[in-house]
């Protein structure tokens, strides 16, 4: 039998230990009824994406919450934080969403370089933010004239204009030219002799500060200052102003088709021919960065250009054995290739005008393809046309044909034409910033 102290002591306890577990429960209620800040996810762009002035940025975002999503906060700023668009403050009440929050790139206030779009979301106590770094090009806002190639024998006579063609100079380069690429900043035409060297000239002294003695069989520029140059048994990078190499791909096991070709700032496409009973073309889709193979796409018809389009894309000139071409888009992303446009007439080389169109230069002149729905529009009916250039901010076309370089609206109105001293085989225009 329990004594009345003993009794009173095991109450005691008991009255202790009630008090702890109800007190432990109030506080663990409490836990479970507390606020937490939302959930976020930026599905959409990716870091490291790149974008050009006039296209649109879309945000999109996947985001939940214990409570309700009252507000969305979303802008774009510079390395500096200085914001380049206006933010954007949308007001909601959901638990959970998906949304798109789109930005237009018109704005003076866009650079190039490194930039950071940015979302907030909030339950009107708590709120999280998840920052993108992207990259902004500014799209070339002067065109300061024009270079011509002149072959002279196994050499090039460089001929450099003014915006009002007036010949600034004529420079020799050893060895025929077989492509060359302009850089706005610095001013930099960058040359390459076919399986021979690649060379850099620097405006308007025309300077020669680099120059690879390699097996150079193409040359890819990105408008982030860098450049590919595919050789030998090797596709190296190198970076502007400095010409430093930042990386090689190694690409030992193909014979090579001198094509390579850069999209945005985290991927790029090569192709090389296999050595097969096929004869086919191997896409190779690799990591800017890492030099990781992301995707490899093999394909039936001979592939003789490729340029890129937006990001993931890349639009190519095939030739089928029975001597169609066609314009194949390929999506890096999803590793599939779809036919744009056939046609019996031979495609020369092809120019994006945007996301959605390109210009094709073919045998009976040059064509507006639009990608949206495939369609096909000849707007410069000439059949000796050599090479052509779309000046972006006018959208006018310069057409070479003989000794001739003309103006074109991107309608196919002829708006200007100048008779050269000279017959070149090709032109490049000269940009500048504003």
């Amino acid at each position: 039998m329990l004594s009345l102290g003993k009794y009173r002591v095991c109450t005691l306890n008991v009255i202790i230990a009630v008090a702890a577990i109800l007190s432990s429960l109030i506080y663990g209620c409490k836990k479970q009824i507390e606020n937490q800040p939302p959930n976020l996810e930026i599905l959409s762009p990716s870091d490291g994406k790149t974008f050009q002035e006039n296209e649109v940025i879309n945000i999109i975002i996947k985001a939940s919450d214990d409570k309700m999503i009252t507000t969305i906060r979303a802008g774009i700023n510079d390395e500096n934080a200085t914001a380049v668009v206006q933010a954007q403050s949308i007001t909601v009440n959901q638990a959970t969403l998906e949304k798109t929050i789109s930005f237009n790139l018109n704005q003076s206030s866009v650079k190039d370089g490194k930039h950071f779009c940015y979302v907030t979301v909030s339950d009107g106590e708590k709120e999280k933010t998840i920052y993108r770094q992207i990259y902004m090009l500014e799209t070339a806002k002067l065109m300061t004239g024009y270079i011509t190639f002149e072959q002279n024998g196994n050499n090039t006579n460089i001929h450099h204009y003014n915006a009002t063609s007036q010949k600034q100079g004529v420079y020799n380069s050893n060895g025929l030219i077989n492509s060359a690429n302009f850089f706005s900043t610095p001013q930099v035409l960058l040359t390459h002799v076919l399986n021979a060297d690649a060379t850099a000239y620097q405006l308007p002294q025309f300077s020669v500060p680099w120059n690879l003695n390699s097996q150079v069989k193409s040359i890819a520029k990105n408008d982030r200052q860098f450049f590919l140059i595919k050789s030998d048994d090797y596709i190296s990078g190198y970076n502007l102003p400095d010409y430093s190499p930042f990386r090689s791909y190694y690409e030992s096991s193909f014979t090579f088709h001198p094509e390579v070709a850069v999209a945005g700032a985290d991927l790029f496409c090569s192709f090389n021919k296999v050595l097969n009973q096929f004869e086919q073309n191997k896409l190779i889709v690799y990591d800017l960065n890492t030099s990781v193979i992301l995707n490899e796409y093999m394909i039936l018809d001979e592939v003789t250009a490729m340029i890129p389009l937006q990001q993931n894309r890349f639009a190519l000139i095939l030739k089928s054995t029975n001597n169609q071409y066609k314009i194949g888009i390929y999506d890096a992303q999803t590793n599939l290739l779809n036919i744009a446009y056939t046609t019996a007439n031979q495609i020369k080389s092809i120019s994006r005008i945007n996301a959605n169109s390109l210009l094709i230069l073919s045998n009976i002149g040059i064509g507006n393809l639009y990608l949206q729905n495939n369609a096909y529009q000849l707007i410069v009916n000439k059949n000796n046309i050599k090479a052509f250039e779309l000046e972006a901010v006018s959208n006018t076309i310069y057409v070479l044909s003989e000794d001739q370089l003309q103006r074109y609206d991107i309608a196919g109105v002829l708006l200007s034409s100048t008779s050269l001293d000279h017959q070149p085989y090709y032109f490049c225009l000269t940009y500048n910033r504003e």
